[in-house]
């Protein structure tokens, strides 16, 4: 019959007194070898032989005695952890002559007395962390020279003698992490030439001493991270070629030295994150090509230098993230990264990237731009990545002008590979805000050969606020666009306070002149597309009236006179620019813009007020904000038509005096031929004359 092994368990203190064995009470003991004691238990229980392995643990225990385990010759693994132990007294561990194993976790003692460990020659594990140990006295491991582990972590020492671990020659793994060291004597772990693993994080050391790690050519492992280390000596890694992982992050380093992550061949993991680095120098890195991950965040960085990365042969992940102070990234930050499948970039300062710059990374598969403040990107600067198949792009404020077209090309082109694109909104002009980037065209922003959207510092001629507002009756505001009352200046296309000037296209203030396609000089005439009053009340759009009830243009005039929209050129303008027109923007029925209302009234009837309501936030933008300069334009014309009526004229000269040469040349050729043909046919006719007639 079978019994559970869980009765067994239960049942088994039972069958070790059955058998005459005893087992003490709060402890539980298992195949006459192993005991776990746990509970109110307030001094050592007696033992009876042959016992490997005990367990003391969340008990009461507050002291231990000399020769409390006399009892235990064949322990090899001790336990005594998480318990109220304060004291330990000397030969508490006599007799464990065959000890391999110690472990005094989690307890509140503060020292332990010298010569403690005499007798544990074989020990090759010891274990004192989390505790409130505050002082090492020298010599307390000098009989420890098989210990292969020593774990010191989670105390509050603040030194630690220079000869302390002298005896250990075995030692392979070394914790001395969670402490209050501010520092190590440079010659501390000379004799350690075995060491593997070295752990000093999350000390107070300020500086790497030169050469405190030239004998550990064996370490594989060294953790420095969450110090507050400031200084690094140079070439201070350089007898570690083993080293497989280096974490220095969470200090205090603003600069490294040039090299000094040289001769390290068989690295793959290294952390500088969590440091103020101002730069980095371009030989920082060594040849590693087993270098898989760098993590480089929180740091002060302003730019990544070219090439600093060209050794890592091998790396498949780089991280350079929430670094507040990186903006710019040079074209050969990347350069010879052609394993890396993942870069993240996210959390930065980024405002834009230059051509090229990944254009290296011919294996990579995802990248990540956002939480940046990239505006803008070339449509090119994902050229040569052909494996690329996720990239984020969220979170970035997103000028969409006119030369954000390309981007949104490439967008639309590869909507597959970007991680949710309908987070990518633009944020900046307002009349576009919040509109997805995959849905912004040329049409949409206007953008022709002359309607360009640009920055925001394009002015505008006619700014929204000023439509549909109503003219103050006073004689001294001058309406923007418009030219002041002042009878000395005459702006083009306005007329001044002066009664001599006529403008053209607009009605005098004589009787005797007719406008054209208008009836003669009658008080009753209304001029086009205007409601007047008598013709000494009316002022005619495009000038400025001497009369203090003139309403200017743009606003809601109080005498019933429609609005319409000027083209002026301002007084500071010199006289060359009077054959140039500035452009203002103007707002029909058929260039409203998008978002915005326009109420119009029948021509001859008065209106009430031709208004333009625009988007909360909208800045008026040029639809032509040129100078168009038409006598140049002209000129440029009729020149290049002279040129080319010109050419052709020449050719024509220069054929005809090359046919006179010709027809030259084949009159003074054909002369010679006639003469001979003339005197040989004179010649034969004598021949035969004299054949007829023989003398």
């Amino acid at each position: 019959m079978r019994i559970p092994l869980l009765n067994f368990i239960l049942l088994a203190p039972h069958f070790l007194q059955v058998n005459g064995l005893s087992c003490p009470l709060s402890c539980q003991c298992y195949e006459n070898v192993s005991v776990f004691c746990t509970g109110q238990i307030t001094s050592m229980p007696s033992f009876s032989p042959p016992i490997t392995f005990l367990k003391i643990e969340k008990t009461q225990l507050r002291e231990l005695k000399a020769n409390s385990f006399n009892s235990l010759p064949d322990l090899s693994r001790l336990q005594i952890s998480s318990n109220p132990l304060t004291t330990i007294a000397p030969g508490s561990f006599h007799g464990l002559q065959h000890l391999l194993s110690l472990k005094l976790s989690d307890n509140l003692y503060q020292r332990l007395p010298n010569g403690l460990f005499d007798n544990q020659v074989d020990l090759r594990q010891l274990f004192l962390d989390n505790n409130r140990l505050d002082d090492i006295q020298l010599g307390m491991f000098d009989s420890l020279v098989n210990l292969t582990e020593l774990d010191l972590n989670a105390n509050r020492l603040t030194d630690i003698p220079e000869k302390i671990f002298w005896k250990l020659g075995k030692l392979r793994v070394l914790n001395i992490g969670k402490n209050l060291l501010k520092s190590l004597p440079a010659i501390i772990f000379n004799p350690l030439t075995q060491l593997q693993e070295l752990l000093l994080y999350r000390n107070q050391l300020a500086e790497i001493q030169a050469g405190i790690f030239n004998n550990l050519s064996q370490l594989l492992e060294l953790k420095l991270h969450t110090n507050n280390i400031q200084q690094i000596a140079p070439m201070v890694f350089w007898h570690l070629p083993n080293l497989v992982n280096l974490t220095i992050s969470s200090n205090q380093l603003s600069w490294l030295p040039s090299q000094t992550f040289f001769n390290m061949p068989n690295l793959s993991l290294l952390n500088i994150f969590k440091n103020p680095l101002l730069e980095l120098p371009v030989h920082l890195f060594g040849s590693m090509p087993r270098l898989k991950e760098l993590i480089l965040y929180n740091t002060k960085l302003e730019t990544i230098p070219d090439n600093v990365f060209i050794n890592l042969t091998g790396l498949q992940s780089l991280s350079i993230t929430l670094n507040s102070h990186l903006t710019a990234l040079p074209r050969d930050s990347f350069r010879g990264l052609r394993t890396l499948t993942r870069l993240s970039l996210h959390s930065n300062n980024l405002q834009a990237l230059e051509e090229g710059v990944f254009s290296n990374l011919v294996n990579l598969q995802s990248l990540v731009l956002n939480k940046n403040k990239l505006q803008n990107l070339p449509r090119v600067v994902f050229k040569g990545l052909p494996k690329l198949a996720m990239i984020y792009l969220e979170e970035n404020p997103w000028f969409c002008n006119c030369d954000i077209l390309d981007f949104t090309d490439w967008i639309r082109d590869n909507f597959h590979r970007i991680y949710n694109p309908n987070l990518l909104n633009c944020s900046e002009p307002p009349f576009i805000k919040n509109t997805l980037l995959s849905s912004v065209t040329a049409g949409r922003l206007q953008c022709g050969l002359f309607a360009t959207d640009r920055l925001q510092s394009t002015p505008s001629m006619v700014p929204f606020e000023e439509l549909g507002k109503t003219t103050p009756a006073s004689a001294d505001w001058n309406p923007p666009h418009s030219t002041a009352a002042s009878a000395d200046w005459n702006p083009l296309h306005s007329t001044a306070a002066s009664a001599d000037w006529n403008p053209p296209h607009s009605t005098a203030a004589s009787a005797d002149w007719n406008p054209p396609h208008s009836t003669a000089a009658s008080a009753d005439w209304n001029p086009p597309h205007s409601t007047a009053a008598t013709s000494a009340d009316w002022n005619p759009p495009h000038s400025t009236a001497a009369s203090a009830d003139w309403n200017p243009p743009h606003s809601t005039a109080a005498a019933s006179y429609p609005t319409a929209p000027v083209s002026t050129i301002s007084p500071n303008h010199s006289a060359s620019d009077e054959n140039l027109l500035e452009w203002s923007t103007t707002f029909t029925s058929t260039t409203a813009i998008p978002g915005t209302q326009l109420t119009s009234t029948a021509i001859g009837t008065t209106p009430d007020t031709v208004t333009q309501v625009p988007p909360a936030g909208y800045q008026a933008r040029l639809i032509l904000p040129v100078k168009v300069p038409y006598c140049r334009i002209y000129s440029s014309f009729h020149a290049a038509l002279a040129a080319l009526q010109i050419v052709p004229i020449i050719g024509m000269i220069y054929l005809l005096y090359k046919i006179c040469r010709l027809t030259q040349s084949l009159d003074f050729l054909v002369r010679p031929v006639v003469l001979v043909r003339i005197i040989s046919e004179a010649e034969s006719k004598a021949n035969s004359t004299d054949v007829e007639n023989p003398k």
